[in-house]
Parts: C-alpha cells; structure tokens; sequence
C-alpha cells in the first residue's frame, strides 16, 4: 500500500500542503493499493516519475481527498483495478498500460489524458460520478468501455473523438443514469470495428456523429430500448470507403439532430443503411440526404 498525503487517518489533516512525489525506480514500482488523502481543497499533488505497476488481488486506487492529484506516472495495469472513495478531489491520469482493466466507482472526477492502451474493460459505475476524457486518444487502445452510472464528458481539447481504428471496441451507455456528453464543437467519430449502443434510457448527446470506418459489426451505432442520441451539428453515415449501419429500435428510442443535416453514404459508397424500426425515430432533421448507391 501507497499512501500519499495528510498523516491523520484517512481523511488526512486539514490545511495539508500540496504534495509531490517522484518514483525514481529504474523497474516498475509495484503496489497493489494507492491511497490519496489530503484536505486542503486548494492543493494540486503531483505524483510523477517512471512507470507505476499494480498487480495481485483487490488492486484499487482509493481517492479519500478534497484536493486534486495529477497522477503523471504511466501505469501498467497486470491486473484489474478498482477506483473508488469517498473523497471529491479530482484525479488525473495518464499513458495507462497493460492486461488489466478498471472499474470507477463513487462520485468523485476522473481525468484521463495521454494515450491509454490498456487491454482490460473500463466500467463506470459511478452514482454522481464524472470521467472527463481530455485527449483524443484517452480510450485509443481499450478494448470495451461500458458506462453503467454517471457522466462520461469528452472535452473540446480534441476536435474529433474517435472509438475504434485501433481493433475491435465497443462501447455502451446503458441506463437512464448513463450519460456520455461531447463538446458542442467536436465530432464523435465511430471508426473501423466500433460498436456503440445506447440503451435503456441512456444518452449520447452532443456535437457531430460520424460513421466513417469500414465497419465489420452488424450496427456501428444501435439506439435501442429508450436509449437517446441528441447532435448538435450535421452528421454523416458513412464515407467513399465504408459500410456502416445504423440501427434505431424500440419505442421511445430516438436520434434528435437538433435542425442538423444528416447525409447517408455517398454516390461512391455502398451499404450504408440507417434503419428504424419498432418505433425508433430520427427527428429535427435539417436535411436529410439519402444518396443513391445505399441501399
């Protein structure tokens, strides 16, 4: 176990100072628990150095603290990690690594910067909770990321957010306390092996959406079961080299483009189909441009 902040148990002392650390460890540190404490809500603790490893059973990363940590350390993961506490300060991190995948609980912010490549699942599940995916590249290399509860918000730091182009990826926001929010200016792009599902009353709101990897999964985008998609710009099916399809099903499952344009395919491409059925809805379409090649 690594502690790192106030001494008083932990909640730590009130008015800690502001922390810095740095593993100076030629090999990777291994740990299985780490701990941050610190009451000082103005304090930013900085943990940084060479590459942080978390092995065995029960690892977890546990965030008792008001004030904020920057993790700049890379982390591997050879095993699943656990985030969780009852603090409110934010943690950032970045360049995680490994087999392993994480679990975020409770209500506290998670940033996530950098390129992550880790092979394990990211869930959250995380009652009033927020991850905020500050880069382009914050899920590049995970495999399957399932939002359960809480916000997932990708920030305007990257114009275009992509899922997929790098393996398979598939990624879920599943139930009515699920909410995964894009930067009004950025487009969310579902690229090469995506699969993107928004059910049971989760939303994907935000920006731009596009489809313009060469998909190999039966729906790069299912709206399903209640499950909502709010645009805030115009929006593309599809691109001269792909096949995408698009699927809206179930009552109350609806794509809102908010007055945007939604263009389908392009007289080069073939195979992209948006689909409704069941009561699915696309609405407050500006344009909507259904090219000829589609079928």
């Amino acid at each position: 176990i690594l502690k790192f902040g106030g001494f008083g148990g932990y909640g730590g002392w009130g008015g800690d100072p502001a922390y810095a650390a740095t593993n100076d460890n030629v090999v990777n540190f291994l740990l299985n628990r780490l701990v941050f404490t610190n009451d000082n809500t103005l304090a930013t603790n900085t943990l940084a150095g060479n590459t942080l490893e978390f092995r065995n059973g029960d690892a977890a990363l546990e965030q008792w603290s008001v004030g904020a940590y920057n993790v700049y350390t890379p982390v591997n993961l050879a095993t699943d990690l656990v985030l969780r506490g009852s603090g409110s300060g934010i943690i950032a991190m970045t360049n995680i690594t490994g087999v392993g995948g994480m679990t975020k609980l409770d209500s506290w912010t998670m940033s996530l910067v950098g390129s992550n490549t880790f092979l394990g699942a990211f869930t959250i599940d995380s009652t009033n909770g927020t991850v905020r995916l500050e880069s382009a590249n914050a899920l590049i290399g995970v495999g399957t990321v399932a939002l359960n509860n809480g916000t997932v918000f990708a920030t305007n730091s990257a114009a275009v957010f992509t899922v997929g182009n790098n393996g398979s990826q598939a990624v879920t926001v599943n139930g009515a306390s699920a909410a995964w929010s894009n930067a009004p200016n950025m487009t969310f792009n579902i690229g090469t092996g995506a699969a993107v599902k928004v059910t049971a009353g989760g939303t994907l709101t935000g920006g731009a959406l596009t489809l313009a990897g060469n998909n190999s999964v039966a729906y790069g985008l299912l709206v399903t079961n209640g499950g909502r998609v709010y645009g805030s710009r115009p929006s593309t099916i599809g691109n001269n080299a792909s096949s995408n399809q698009v699927l809206v099903t179930g009552a109350g499952s609806l794509w809102d483009l908010s007055g945007s344009n939604l263009t389908v395919g392009t007289a080069a491409a073939t195979n992209n189909i948006l689909l409704l059925d069941k009561g699915g809805s696309v609405t407050n379409v500006g344009t909507l441009t259904l090219n000829p090649s589609n079928n």
